[in-house]
């Protein structure tokens, strides 16, 4: 399911090319910041990127 980066939220499960990777931390600061538990350095998103998440922690759907 494909979600603005802005939605992301702890407990996402996150696809990024073959990876999928668990939300831990979510910083919204300058952009979009993602800690993931597979990688001590956090990934950085536009705010209206598009992501693709397998499943979601509760984070407002796209559609809402």
């Amino acid at each position: 399911m494909m979600i603005p980066a802005r939605q992301l939220a702890i407990g996402d499960l996150l696809r990024v090319n073959d990876w999928h990777l668990h939300v831990i931390a979510v910083e919204r600061e300058i952009g979009i910041a993602v800690l993931t538990a597979e990688f001590n350095f956090p990934l950085h998103f536009g705010g209206d990127d598009m992501v693709d998440i397998i499943t979601s922690s509760g984070a407002p759907s796209a559609a809402a």
